[in-house]
């Protein structure tokens, strides 16, 4: 090989080893130390989440390639932050991305941080709103919206002059829902300010003006019987009163009367204000009242027919027209009024309560041979019987092992059972007793204070000890909590020994609530004399139990009585002229008996109480109101 052909070789495998060097890396050949170009990760970090998985994108990404950045699939979460999205700094001060958007990648791995932004919170501040001592409590808690907000109780003791603390309300003057201690609600999206509900409370001073010097009598008929067994109040503020009244021919009859709010009978209403209605040609009378949404008034008592006496329920237009007689669209007879036999004896109706889907429960006692039992009816808003209730609408219960059991009182809970009170006589004692029914008139079994060791659904309650008592409930009240408050007597009435206001609280198991007046029941000797007696209750807003009744003051005279107690089950110092916790009124001053059974607190706060008062001559409706 000459040597120019062995120059143009050399130049030759010259070019050919560049064209190699060239086009190998792009071909993916090559060795020695050729390859791929670099590809790169992106991870993504939970950035103190505290729930929930990071998305995994397991694509290798070149430089220069576009990247995807995905969202939130595993649920991450942080508490007091929401997710916003993805930052190239943990402190989200970077680049931020949220899901979708796109970057470039560059010659390096990338990490992306969840991004948490802070929710925002919101405060729930108190207002005393013009309390006159006292400090609203203090929350320190910073809610985010949707959170629970327990409400706080009046820990400060706080306290406005001549009102009672009813709770919290979003308006100063108290309109709207009513926020009371323990209950919760849903956090907004704004800061919230409660303010102090304030309701005026009765002091226990006559009202002068109600009547005449807080004291209204009416003679509804001649006759010698007269006497208001039950009140309510109307939504404008009218007094509606029931009871008996003895007419010229000597029968009783069945009697509505309602008062303006000064005490001055409403003549808009029947014959004057005065409704009269002869159940039956023999006697009849109103024991119990109420007033349905419609404002149509319902009373319930007893009328006999022949020798014995049956449940009685009739119903009046609210104006008492036309001509006063009871509403024709009411019973099976179209007439107002009905008439039921409960057992095989004589029924009678005591108590009676209407139901949020206008159905009417009424409960007393009935008798069968030598047994007096509890006796429930529950009638349709038409009066009909409703077959719902045990079958025939009608329920007879032995409360105790002796044979007179009778129920005066009733309440309606808030889950539809029915708590039934009075006594229970076992021939030696008298006990109060509750039974408590399924909206459908069986026993409810959760009712067992006794543990099984009596009915369940029944519970009896000595309120003192020993031989001869005479405990008895006349009123019920069931509290929002649930608990129930029975108010009668209890004693020795038959050995001479007193007889005394009883007041007994119990757990929604039918067990003593050992929180009031720590054994669960308050005793209190009102007057002088051996013979004191409750027969009306009310709770007040803000706890307080009201009882209202008689008081013996040994001179042969008996007052109208009222007691009030604190939450607690001790007295209320600061309620009657006296602050006593104690108030009596003379009705008529002389040797006379005024008997109170029926009591209501109006929406100022003023209690209104009636009963009869007799004048030697004959008795009269007497009702007092009190400031």
């Amino acid at each position: 090989m000459t040597g120019y052909e062995m120059n143009n070789t050399l130049k030759l495998v010259s070019l050919m080893m560049l064209l190699c060097s060239l086009l190998l890396p792009a071909c993916g050949g090559g060795g020695g130390g050729g390859g791929s170009a670099p590809t790169y990760e992106v991870t993504y970090n939970a950035n103190g989440a505290e729930d929930g998985t990071v998305p995994v994108d397991s694509h290798g990404y070149a430089q220069g390639s576009t990247v995807t950045v995905l969202g939130n699939p595993g649920g991450l979460a942080r508490d007091g932050y929401s997710f916003t999205g993805w930052s190239s700094t943990a402190a989200g001060s970077g680049t931020s991305y949220t899901q979708g958007q796109t970057f470039t990648m560059g010659s390096v791995a990338v990490t992306l941080y969840a991004k948490w932004t802070a929710n925002p919170t919101y405060t729930v501040t108190y207002d005393g709103n013009d309390s006159t001592t006292g400090s609203p409590p203090a929350d320190t808690t910073n809610y985010e919206a949707g959170a629970t907000v327990t409400i706080q109780g009046n820990t400060e003791n706080l306290k406005k002059t001549g009102c009672v603390f009813a709770g919290w309300s979003a308006n100063t003057d108290g309109s709207g829902i009513t926020y009371t201690p323990g209950l919760t609600f849903t956090m907004g999206s704004a800061n919230a300010t409660l303010y102090a509900k304030w309701l005026p409370t009765s002091t226990g001073i006559l009202d002068e003006a109600f009547g005449v010097n807080g004291i209204v009598f009416t003679d509804p008929s001649p006759g010698y019987i007269d006497g208001i067994n039950s009140l309510a109040v109307q939504t404008d503020g009218k007094i509606v009163a029931a009871g008996i009244s003895e007419g010229t021919d000597g029968v009783t009859e069945s009697i509505v009367v309602r008062y303006n709010t000064d005490g001055s009978p409403d003549t808009g209403f029947g014959e004057g204000g005065v409704v009269r209605t002869r159940i039956s040609s023999i006697n009849s009378g109103f024991q119990a009242l109420g007033i349905q949404a419609d404002g149509k008034i319902v009373a319930a008592g007893y009328a006999y027919v022949g020798s014995k006496a049956y449940f009685a329920v009739a119903r009046y237009e609210s104006d008492g027209e036309p001509d006063g007689k009871p509403d024709a669209t009411f019973g099976p007879d179209h007439n107002g009024v009905v008439i039921t036999p409960i057992g095989t004896g004589s029924d009678y109706a005591y108590a009676m309560a209407i139901q949020g889907d206008g159905k009417i429960v009424v409960a007393g006692s009935s008798t069968s041979g030598s047994d007096t039992s509890f006796a429930l009816a529950r009638y349709n808003p038409d009066g009909t019987l409703d077959s719902d209730f045990d079958g025939d609408g009608k329920v007879i219960t032995q409360a105790g092992p002796g044979t007179v059991d009778v129920a005066f009182a009733m309440g309606l809970q808030a889950d539809g059972k029915i708590v039934a009170a009075g006594y229970s006589y076992d021939g030696v004692n008298a006990a109060f007793a509750l039974v408590r029914y399924n909206a459908g008139g069986s026993l409810d079994e959760s009712f067992d204070a006794n543990g099984g060791a009596a009915v369940p659904g029944i519970v009896t309650t000595p309120v003192g000890s020993g031989s001869g008592r005479e405990d008895v409930v006349k009123a019920l009240r069931i509290q929002d909590d649930g608990r129930i408050v029975a108010a009668g007597y209890g004693g020795y009435l038959g050995d001479g020994s007193s007889r005394d206001f009883a007041v007994a609280r119990y757990n929604t198991d039918g067990t003593l609530d050992t929180s009031f007046n720590t054994v669960g029941i308050a005793v209190t000797d009102v007057g002088s004399g051996a013979e004191d007696a409750a027969n009306a209750l009310s709770i007040q807003e803000d706890g307080m139990i009201v009882a209202a009744g008689s008081a013996y003051d040994a001179l042969t005279h008996y007052d109208f009585a009222l007691v009030r107690y604190l939450a607690s089950g001790s007295l209320d110092m600061g309620f009657g002229p006296s602050a006593s916790g104690i108030v009596t009124t003379q009705v008529r001053p002389g040797a006379y008996i005024d008997s109170a059974y029926a009591m209501v607190i109006q929406n100022d706060g003023k209690i209104v109480v009636a009963g009869s008062s007799n004048d030697v001559v004959d008795d009269d409706f007497a009702l007092v109101r009190y400031e």
